[in-house]
């Protein structure tokens, strides 16, 4: 018996654990900068409030879009000897293939006044701990 076949588990499991730090990993150069770098990088906050403590938050759209699902088939076939005859049959099976469409998510940099540098420093990060934004 003859089988080919590669999933669209396999497949979106290596997207999901390529993709499940990318808003971390790219928020945590800005911890002890002047939240205006961000700014540079990201653009505008969709979301700025202040918290107990002196902290402010400042929120940033992350992710979200289109995601496709890879479409595969598995084949699997059978070689049947007859005489001096050989017959072989096979049969595919497709699966996965479609759309996922995630609205993506807010990540939050919690900032504290600085008078010396004059501006919002960031000192703690926090975003939503899910697979995709």
């Amino acid at each position: 018996m003859l089988r080919r076949s590669v999933t669209a588990a396999a497949v979106c499991g290596v997207l999901v654990l390529g993709c499940a730090g990318c808003a971390s990993t790219h928020m945590k150069p800005f911890i002890g900068k002047d939240v205006r770098y961000i700014q540079v990088e990201d653009g505008a906050p969709v979301n700025v409030f202040d918290l107990p403590g002196g902290v402010r938050a400042f929120q940033y759209q992350w992710g979200g879009g289109r995601y496709y699902a890879p479409k595969t088939t598995t084949t699997s076939g059978q070689v049947q000897l007859v005489g001096d005859a050989a017959y072989y049959t096979e049969q595919k099976l497709e699966t996965g293939g479609g759309v996922v469409d995630s609205p993506g998510c807010l990540v939050t940099y919690m900032a504290r006044w600085n008078g010396d540098k004059q501006g919002w420093i960031v000192a703690e990060i926090a975003y939503p701990h899910r697979m995709f934004c």
